[in-house]
């Protein structure tokens, strides 16, 4: 079951709360569970990330990507994610939900305001208390045993932003916005 963080590696968007849940979800049964983490380093720390793997014992789970992801190779990691994961603190709005919401990844994100305009837990997305270790481990641990239809999640979520955020609905919005 591999769970992908993706996008620049910044402190807001929580890598090190998303690597403390998968030590969570580990000691709670969930084996099946792999991440993969995609993205530059930007403003993170990849010594204190790194420890993190390490102190958390998920160095055979954790694979660490920390480069630039050229566009090209975005479809690639899309179509190996069983699940993509932003568990931001604070963000006003994000391009990677909407592009895994796009390409038929489940999302799981922090239930903040930014995301809640995107993703309706159960029907286009799942969501977690922001900044909740545990309750992000029994979120993941939850959807990897089945307790919701990714692949009814993920349809609605293509549907929702085929509709609501097409390019045509975003010109509207844009000439609504300057009349």
């Amino acid at each position: 079951f591999i769970v992908l963080f993706f996008g620049q590696l910044k402190r807001v968007k929580r890598l090190d709360l998303l690597l403390k849940a998968a030590a969570l979800v580990r000691s709670r049964g969930g084996d099946r569970i792999r991440l993969l983490v995609a993205g530059s380093a930007a403003d993170s720390d990849m010594a204190a990330l790194q420890r993190l793997i390490a102190d958390e014992n998920l160095s055979d789970i954790a694979q660490l990507h920390a480069r630039y992801i050229p566009n090209e190779d975005l479809p690639q990691y899309l179509a190996t994610a069983d699940l993509a994961v932003l568990p931001y603190d604070n963000i006003y709005q994000s391009g990677v939900v909407l592009l895994a919401m796009t390409h038929g990844v489940p999302v799981l994100t922090s239930d903040i305001p930014g995301m809640l305009e995107v993703v309706d837990h159960g029907r286009t997305g799942l969501t977690f208390k922001a900044g909740d270790a545990d309750d992000l481990a029994y979120t993941l641990l939850a959807a990897e045993r089945g307790a919701w239809d990714l692949a009814d999640l993920s349809a609605q979520a293509s549907r929702y932003v085929a509709t609501q955020h097409s390019w045509a609905n975003c010109a509207q919005a844009t000439i609504k916005a300057y009349r």
